[in-house]
């Protein structure tokens, strides 16, 4: 296991975490503590994420989803492919059909404050910094 994670540097629990050191994460989505400092919304902070992840997505200047790349073949960090948490079922929220974009419904995001609230795909943004694959989102 400790060889996967050398030749990728990151291994794949199914979460993302989103603290400082932690590769790819973009430093100002980043927690460098887990306790309240004084400009700290505990309500906003992220702390984990579902797996909402991509490769070669192509991103619009606000971090929103434009097109292309994978949802369900992400490579790294494990000998098979990976594939978003939670995939959509029906119309694809940018419409056409589904089944042929695979296109993620959302994920769950659990807050510095201890609430989880779900979010859906179509108001997530990528979150790492640019040109780190793979692309995680929330």
């Amino acid at each position: 296991m400790d060889r996967l994670a050398l030749n990728d540097h990151y291994f794949v629990l199914g979460y993302t975490f989103w603290m400082k050191g932690v590769g790819g994460v973009d430093p100002k989505y980043a927690q460098t503590r887990l306790s309240v400092g004084l400009n700290t919304n505990v309500a906003q902070a992220v702390l984990v994420a579902d797996a909402t992840i991509s490769d070669n997505a192509k991103t619009r200047a606000d971090g929103s989803y434009a097109g292309g790349g994978t949802f369900t073949q992400v490579w790294g960090g494990w000998v098979n492919a990976h594939r978003t948490s939670h995939l959509a079922t029906g119309a694809s929220p940018l419409g056409g059909d589904v089944a042929s974009t695979q296109l993620p419904a959302g994920g769950n995001i659990l807050y510095l404050d201890g609430h989880i609230q779900w979010q859906s795909w179509p108001s997530m943004r990528i979150r790492v910094t640019s040109g780190f694959e793979p692309q995680f989102w929330w």
